[in-house]
């Protein structure tokens, strides 16, 4: 009980600063105050708060903003962040609208049973929000330091959930005739995202020099998605089964995708080798946002392929 508590109190925490965010008037009183009119609201990496130079290969487009309302008109304007912020709040609004088709009649053409449309629903909600969280991380993440990280927290957060939602959900397709092992598998992958999940709400560890600690964490929820993928590929007679041949080439194309890059995004690639000239557009972090989104409409595609395969539809 104590414990539930505690992720009660720190929940109501949350959403009391969420509200205060959004309903309180500007003033020199706020979190992030206000803008310094005498401060040019576009910088070079020397004169950017040092909590926004992580990469220290984007040597401009820094914001200096300061106000939520800064924030939100900026969404229009020409910075390093401006690529980070449409590349997945365009597929937020994307995503959404293909939901409303699924909904509509796409669900019925594939013949989905209620199940399928529930589970469906979960994933694809789970992947719009991680890609609504990502988008408001990076219109608010130049405010101050505190909203950095607590906009990265749920940023965080929001992946951990997309990729939950991804290797967990896919096992009842996986092994629909083998249901014995949901259990198992989902319970594993459940603890393994606990870990930097708990490391993020707990006061020792949530500093920024864990960040890289938790990312190992999502690297290793990953790979371990390819053990519960190969077994169940084993049961169904190996390459021969035609629902492995319907699905196995998207589950390749998506983990391709969310490895690849990942491993451009950590190596900081290219701006590594050209220092201050994809400030704006092609560095890492823009390269790792397109990979997820692709990744998410495909894996979104998968689930109606697992389904027209398991149907003998295809």
């Amino acid at each position: 009980m104590s414990k539930m508590r505690m992720f009660s109190d720190i929940f109501d925490n949350d959403m009391r600063f969420l509200k205060d965010r959004i309903s309180k008037p500007k003033s020199q009183s706020e979190i992030c105050g206000v803008d310094d009119e005498t401060r040019p609201f576009i910088c070079a990496i020397e004169e950017a708060p040092k909590f926004q130079t992580t990469n220290r290969y984007i040597t401009g487009g820094y914001r200096t903003w300061k106000s939520r309302e800064s924030c939100i008109k900026g969404i229009l304007q020409w910075t390093n962040e401006t690529i980070n912020i449409w590349s997945h709040l365009g597929p937020f609004i994307a995503l959404l609208f293909r939901y409303a088709q699924d909904i509509l009649h796409n669900f019925d053409e594939a013949n989905f049973e209620p199940f399928d449309k529930k589970l469906c629903s979960l994933m694809i909600l789970a992947y719009v929000t991680m890609f609504g969280l990502s988008s408001i991380y990076h219109v608010f993440n130049c405010c101050c330091c505190d909203c950095y990280r607590y906009w990265y927290g749920w940023d965080f957060i929001g992946i951990c959930g997309s990729i939950y939602a991804y290797g967990t959900g896919f096992l009842f397709l996986q092994f629909r005739d083998a249901p014995h092992w949901i259990p198992l598998y989902a319970a594993i992958k459940t603890i393994i995202l606990a870990v930097p999940i708990i490391m993020l709400f707990h006061e020792e560890y949530r500093d920024e020099k864990y960040d890289d600690h938790r990312a190992v964490g999502l690297g290793v929820f990953v790979v371990f998605n390819t053990i519960p993928t190969v077994h169940s590929i084993v049961l169904r007679g190996g390459l021969d089964s035609p629902v492995v041949r319907a699905t196995l080439p998207t589950h390749l194309l998506c983990v391709a995708l969310l490895v690849g890059s990942f491993i451009v995004y950590a190596c900081q690639f290219p701006e590594r080798f050209l220092p201050g000239r994809v400030n704006y557009i092609g560095n890492s972090h823009q390269i790792w946002h397109i990979g997820t989104a692709t990744a998410v409409f495909h894996a979104r595609h998968l689930y109606f392929q697992y389904v027209r395969a398991l149907s003998g539809l295809t």
